[in-house]
C-alpha cells in the first residue's frame, strides 16, 4: 500500500531481458530545428531498456517522429510534438514547485492537454492523481484529501463549475488553471525540455480513483512497470508488429 491506496502491479515479477533491435529514428532536418536534446538520448535507448513510461515515450518519438500519435477534435499531435510538449511541461511543473514524489491532482476531460499534463507531471517525478471529472461534492473532495494532493492542475471550464465543491479542501494546495490546448502549449513552450525521467520501474506514478458508486472512491496506485507491462500485453494480444 501507499498512503492508504491499494497497489496493483500487473505481471511485475521479472524485468524483460534486453534484446538488440534494428530500428530507424526520426532525424530533424537540421540541428537548428527546435526539438530539445531529449531525442538524442532516446536514439541510444532500447524499448526493453526503458524503465519509465516517459523514457518509453521518448524512445517511440525518436523512432516515429512526425507520425500521428494523437487524433482529437482539439487538434492532432505527432509523436515528436507529444514528447516535446511533455518534456517542456515537465520543466514548467518543476518551475511551479511540483517536486518529485509530490502528489499532483489532475482534473481534465479527455483531450490532448490531459495527455501532455499527465505525461509532464510524471516526468517531473510527481505521482499523478487522476480525478474523475464526473465526481462532485464529497466524492471529489475525498479524492483530493485522501490522496494528499499538494497541487491541482485543472482545465478552466471544470474549475469554474467545481470550484465551490473543491474550495473547502484546497487550503495549501497549489492550483494551476489552463484555458485551452493553445494556451497550455504556448505556456510550456517557453521552457527548455527536461530529459526523460530516470527512475525505478517500480516507482509510483499514478493514483486512479474509482467512480465511488457504492461508497467513497477508492484510490488504486500504479507504478511505471504496470503501464509498461500493460503496453507489452496489449501489443502481444493484438499482434502489433510496428
Amino acid at each position: 500500500t501507499h498512503d492508504g491506496c491499494a497497489c496493483f502491479e500487473a505481471r511485475l515479477c521479472r524485468a524483460p531481458q534486453h534484446e538488440e533491435q534494428r530500428v530507424s529514428y526520426y532525424a530533424p532536418a537540421s540541428r537548428d530545428e527546435d526539438v530539445g536534446d531529449w531525442w538524442l538520448d532516446a536514439m541510444t535507448m532500447s524499448t526493453q531498456c526503458a524503465t519509465t513510461i516517459t523514457a518509453q515515450l521518448a524512445y517511440q518519438a525518436a523512432r516515429r517522429g512526425d507520425a500521428l500519435a494523437v487524433l482529437s477534435d482539439e487538434g492532432n499531435l505527432s509523436w515528436r510534438d507529444l514528447a516535446d510538449l511533455t518534456f517542456r511541461s515537465s520543466a514548467r511543473f518543476r518551475d511551479l514547485g511540483i517536486a518529485p514524489g509530490a502528489h499532483a491532482a489532475l482534473l481534465c476531460r479527455n483531450r490532448p492537454a490531459y495527455l501532455v499534463a499527465w505525461w509532464g507531471l510524471v516526468n517531473a517525478g510527481a505521482v499523478v492523481v487522476s480525478l474523475n471529472f464526473g465526481l462532485v461534492a464529497d466524492g471529489l473532495r475525498y479524492a483530493v484529501t485522501q490522496s494528499k494532493a499538494t497541487s491541482l492542475v485543472v482545465e478552466r471550464e471544470l474549475w469554474e463549475s467545481l470550484e465551490s465543491d473543491l474550495a473547502p479542501v484546497l487550503d495549501g494546495v497549489k492550483v494551476v488553471v489552463f484555458d485551452s490546448e493553445a494556451d497550455f502549449f504556448a505556456e510550456v513552450r517557453r521552457f527548455e525540455p527536461d530529459p526523460p525521467l530516470e527512475a525505478s520501474r517500480f516507482a509510483p506514478v499514478s493514483i486512479i480513483y474509482t467512480s465511488g458508486t457504492t461508497g467513497l472512491p477508492k484510490g488504486v496506485l500504479n507504478c511505471h512497470e504496470a503501464f509498461l507491462a500493460a503496453g507489452r500485453e496489449m501489443r502481444t494480444m493484438l499482434d502489433v508488429t510496428e
